[in-house]
């Protein structure tokens, strides 16, 4: 059994393309494979390079480091508060007509 190939032109995106397949012996007999008459279809789709899978990828990646790092920004503690903190800082300042 051999294997031929062909190749069908280039379509714009989105095209949807029909297509039924001929072939022919030696001694001109024919072979038709149309799908029962209801050709074989496909809709063309875009094709991304590998560069562009590349930089998709990376833009990607860089979204989430950033996200990722604000979010852990954000959950760092803030500085333990008491309720004695104001009336100490103005006890070492030396002014203790702040103190509450």
């Amino acid at each position: 059994m051999r294997t031929y190939t062909a190749n069908i032109t280039e379509m714009p995106y989105q095209t949807n393309v029909r297509y039924k397949i001929i072939a022919y012996d030696n001694s001109n007999n024919s072979a038709v494979k149309d799908n029962n008459e209801n050709f074989y279809t496909y809709t063309v789709i875009p094709e991304f390079s590998s560069a562009a899978i590349i930089l998709l990828f990376f833009v990607a990646t860089l979204i989430a480091a950033v996200y990722a790092t604000i979010s852990a920004t954000r959950m760092l503690p803030l500085p333990a508060q008491n309720k004695n903190s104001s009336a100490l800082h103005a006890r070492i300042l030396g002014n203790p007509k702040f103190c509450f």
